[in-house]
């Protein structure tokens, strides 16, 4: 489905003609397709929210629905990249600009690559959704492959092999499973239960373990103005704390900042 732009202020683009869209679909914006999410609908009006500079954009441009929500790519592959923050690898990016050219679109898992999958179950074996069908290791971490939501029944023929992301790993009530799952930002991933907290994450800063101890699992916020230090203790939790992944999140407003989310090991 097609509409066309009807008024641009920043990052914000309103358009017309877009009957069928639907809250949080993702659409190519203009000519050069840059990526928006629906953010709302007013009558005849859908409010889109651009992911990518409105630099250049004019009223009139085409703007195409996908139909489809904005999701993540999961599964091995993840943890060796650099992303922008709509999951497009910045290695992909081939450009002699300084910049991601608008409306690029890339795979956000290498499709080249293969993985060493080693399953846990037989042919034959009754699974559910979350079920544990093997593991594939990427950097001395463990990716652990489930039953994607949604899926029961059998499991079909399954062997130990290298596969690409993308490969049919097995079948699953005649559902392919392959090692990538493309999950929606906005859906939260189902949780059984909440584990209790039972070890202390060692940060390495003794301000932090012995006044406010932070346990392996759980989450910690940290304010402060400008300039007081934010950065430098997240680089330092970074750089000591007992953890397997950092993983670091930039945000643009005016300045850098960053958050740092230790994912602590659980051996």
């Amino acid at each position: 489905m097609k509409g066309k732009i009807k008024k641009i202020s920043g990052p914000l683009v309103l358009v017309e003609g877009l009957v069928d869209a639907r809250m949080y679909d993702v659409v190519k914006v203009g000519e050069l397709g840059s990526m928006g999410e629906v953010i709302r609908i007013k009558k005849d009006t859908v409010y889109v929210q651009v992911y990518e500079s409105t630099l250049g954009l004019k009223p009139g441009e085409p703007v195409v629905d996908t139909g489809m929500p904005l999701v993540a790519e999961l599964g091995p592959g993840l943890l060796i990249a650099i992303y922008d923050g709509i999951q497009r690898p910045l290695s992909e990016f081939t450009s002699d600009s300084d910049f991601v050219l608008r409306g690029m679109s890339v795979l956000s898992l290498d499709r080249n690559q293969k993985w060493t999958f080693k399953p846990e179950v037989s042919k034959g074996d009754l699974v559910k959704p979350g079920s544990i069908l093997g593991s594939v290791k990427e950097l001395g971490l463990v990716h652990k492959i489930m039953v994607p939501k949604g899926v029961s029944g059998q499991v079909g023929k399954i062997k130990q092999k290298d596969y690409h992301v993308h490969d049919k790993l097995t079948t699953v009530d005649k559902t392919k499973v392959s090692l990538i799952q493309r999950w929606p930002v906005r859906l939260p991933r189902p949780v059984n239960e909440r584990l209790p907290y039972e070890e202390k994450l060692k940060t390495g800063l003794r301000a932090i373990d012995s006044l406010f101890p932070i346990s392996k699992g759980g989450s910690a916020a940290m304010s402060g103005g400008f300039g007081v230090g934010k950065t430098v203790v997240l680089q330092s939790i970074a750089k000591f704390s007992d953890f397997d992944i950092v993983v670091m999140l930039g945000a643009e407003r005016g300045e850098t900042r960053w958050q740092t989310y230790c994912l602590a090991s659980q051996s």
